[in-house]
């Protein structure tokens, strides 16, 4: 099964090990540090569409995606926020 996150970028959900909210990117921390060490590599895909709401990680890249975190979750199948 695949998830459409933008644009004309889809992935394979078995690739995807989490789906973070954007904002998590102004925060220290773990999630901010991630991002800046995989967008050194050169590894950070944008998906085509309006300003980031989510990123979706695989093992392979990070994607960056127009559509909102809940709303990839739901398409996915998966849970929403963890308590």
């Amino acid at each position: 099964m695949f998830l459409h996150i933008g644009g004309e970028v889809v992935v394979d959900l078995r690739e995807v090990i989490a789906i973070v909210d954007a904002e998590l990117e102004n925060r220290p921390g773990p999630t901010r540090e991630l991002l800046q060490l995989v967008r050194s590599e050169g590894k950070v895909l944008a998906a085509q569409g309006s300003a980031c709401k989510s990123y979706v990680i695989t093992d392979d890249y990070i994607y960056s995606s127009p559509i909102s975190p809940a709303t990839l979750r739901r398409r996915a199948g998966l849970p929403g926020e963890l308590s």
